[in-house]
């Protein structure tokens, strides 16, 4: 495939790099130029799309309150990569915020399939939710594209009722509001290969995985088979983080953390489908990751990192 530029594919599998997922549930406030240095060497990388932050309020994400200057000061090494960025918003005051910075190509926007994540994650219920999506989606349309996150899509732990035809409902009443870009989102890592496998055929058969990226949390030890499984199911772009450090804040286990960027990119590689970036210059942010994340998350040696 011949390198190309702009926004269009550079590589037949995308990649969403996600810091903002890795670094929202740090307790410890993280220094803006901490996160602006390892940002800057994450743009060097080409993935094609850097999570780079989220306009909520502080009081229930205090690790991005600094988000808009971190923009600011990555503006540069921006414009001088393929990477475009991506930052999380949950109301109409957040969508207003990130209008304000054209070096946002994407606003992402968390729905879930669970009523009891949606009240933790958002503070609204399904329906609510959906009607905020709506407004949030008056005011970035069409400058910046959106993106949807289905959190809780493979299940949840909360005893609720769950089949993937509750996913594809929501699926096709998203299209229907003219959002394409999707991510299916298991958000505590509780999918089994068999339950992802289910979701998957079923969506592909119904509405195809056209735009549709998969974001899953999982422990290190079950992270390279639910790679390989999800890359059988054809899908075409992933999401992880360097390290494989983050998860959600409101779920409930410190140890299942993203699907490590580093693994999703050998397996890739391995099958002649991703060339992966200059070996120094990714080694160079692993190490940067890690040296961040172990300075600022006391959990990391629980997650037996390295």
């Amino acid at each position: 495939m011949p390198e190309i530029t702009g926004t269009e594919l550079r590589h037949e599998i995308k990649i969403t790099e996600s810091p903002r997922d890795a670094w929202q549930g740090i307790d410890f406030f993280i220094p803006t130029e901490k996160k602006v240095q390892y940002l800057k060497k994450i743009l060097g990388l080409g993935f094609e799309i850097l999570d780079a932050g989220s306009f909520v309020s502080p009081k229930w994400i205090p690790q991005t309150r600094d988000t808009s200057l971190v923009l600011k000061q990555i503006r540069k090494a921006w414009e001088n990569s393929p990477t475009q960025l991506l930052a999380i918003v949950v109301n109409e005051q957040g969508a207003r915020q990130a209008k304000k910075h054209p070096e946002l190509s994407y606003i992402g926007y968390p729905l879930s399939v669970s009523e009891i994540f949606q009240q933790r994650n958002t503070k609204k219920n399904i329906h609510e939710a959906y009607q905020v999506l709506k407004r949030v989606r008056d005011i970035i349309l069409p400058s910046q594209e959106m993106v949807v996150y289905l959190s809780m899509a493979f299940g949840n732990p909360y005893q609720e009722s769950y089949h993937p035809t509750q996913v594809l409902e929501h699926i096709t009443k998203l299209r229907s509001l003219s959002f394409e870009h999707l991510s299916l989102a298991d958000t505590q890592g509780l999918a089994s290969l068999k339950d992802i496998q289910t979701l998957l055929k079923m969506v592909k058969k119904h509405v195809g995985l056209q735009k549709l990226s998969m974001h899953l949390h999982a422990r290190s030890q079950d992270a390279e088979e639910k790679i390989k499984t999800l890359y059988e199911l054809g899908t075409q772009h992933f999401e992880g983080s360097l390290g494989g450090y983050g998860g959600c804040p409101f779920a409930d286990d410190h140890l299942v953390g993203n699907l490590p960027t580093e693994k999703i990119l050998k397996f890739l590689r391995s099958e002649g489908k991703r060339k992966t970036p200059d070996h120094t210059a990714l080694n160079a942010s692993l190490r940067q990751s890690h040296q961040l994340f172990s300075e600022f998350d006391p959990n990391i040696k629980d997650r037996g990192e390295s």
